[in-house]
C-alpha cells in the first residue's frame, strides 16, 4: 500500500472509499504522529500541551499572595492609614440588594454586591466590607421584601 502525503490524508476522508477501489492507494497507519521538538527533545502535541499547563500553573503559584490580589488601579486614589489599615481617603464604593426576603439577607446580598465589585476594580485585599472604612448600610421593607444598600471606603 502507497502512502499519500499528510496534507492530502486530511482532506481525503470523505473520499477514502473511492480512491482505494480506484487505486488502492490510502495513507499509512504505519505513519507516527506529528512531533514537535522543544529544547531537543522530540514531544508529541499532547506532551507539548501538558508542558504548557504545568508551565502556567507553577508561574501562578510563584506569585506572591499579595501581589495576586492587586489590580494596580487603587494607586489612581489618594491613599491614607486609618487604624492599621490603607484605605481610599476619597473613593467610595457602593453595593445593593435586590429584594431578599429577609433583612439578614438583603445585607448579606448588599455586601456581597460591594465586595463583588470592589474586587473586580481592586482586587481581593481591598474587598472586604468587614475592613472597609466609614461604612453604612441603609435597608428599607416594600411589598416585595428587603432591600439595603451598602457603602464605604474600600481599605486593605
Amino acid at each position: 500500500m502507497t502512502c499519500l502525503p499528510l496534507t492530502v490524508r486530511f482532506f481525503s476522508y470523505a473520499t477514502r472509499a473511492a480512491i482505494e477501489s480506484l487505486s488502492g492507494i490510502w495513507h499509512c497507519h504505519a505513519l507516527p504522529m506529528a512531533k514537535f521538538t522543544h529544547w531537543g527533545v522530540e514531544m508529541l502535541p499532547k506532551s507539548m500541551l501538558a508542558l504548557a499547563v504545568a508551565a502556567v500553573t507553577a508561574t501562578t503559584l510563584a506569585v506572591p499572595a499579595g501581589m495576586a490580589a492587586e489590580t494596580g488601579l487603587a494607586a489612581m486614589h489618594a491613599l491614607r492609614r486609618e487604624g492599621g489599615r490603607l484605605c481610599m481617603s476619597d473613593h467610595w464604593h457602593y453595593g445593593s440588594s435586590g429584594a431578599q426576603s429577609t433583612k439578614a439577607a438583603a445585607q448579606r446580598a448588599a455586601i456581597r454586591s460591594w465586595q463583588d465589585f470592589t474586587d473586580l476594580e481592586y482586587g481581593s485585599s481591598w474587598a472586604r466590607f468587614s475592613r472597609a472604612a466609614s461604612r453604612r448600610m441603609g435597608c428599607s421593607r416594600s411589598a416585595a421584601g428587603w432591600t439595603c444598600d451598602a457603602e464605604g471606603r474600600p481599605c486593605r
